[in-house]
């Protein structure tokens, strides 16, 4: 579905798949207020630098048992490092 809407929107676009990435979920250490970089390490540095870089966004994810996969639930969990300083462009949209 989210490829559909890409490739409907008529616009450049960049589709990233979470599928085989390594997002671990938000461990409220709080380090990311200083400057908005979370410190752990896995694959969500390169994606939260590609958001940055975007225009808009469309996320999708599965719906098991009435709530969205373990991935991209902690994809939406590490957002929270982005709104301690300067926040994504996107925020006030």
């Amino acid at each position: 579905m989210v490829q559909y809407v890409l490739k409907k929107s008529g616009e450049e676009y960049e589709y990233i798949s979470l599928q085989g990435k390594t997002i671990n979920g938000c461990q409220g250490c709080v380090c990311c207020a200083e400057n908005n970089i979370c410190v752990l390490e896995d694959d969500w540095a390169e994606i939260r630098d590609k958001m940055y870089e975007a225009e808009a966004l469309v996320f999708g994810a599965p719906n098991y048992y009435g709530i969205i996969n373990a991935v991209g639930h902690a994809f939406l969990e590490r957002t929270f490092s982005l709104r301690h300083r300067e926040r994504l462009p996107l925020a006030g949209r």
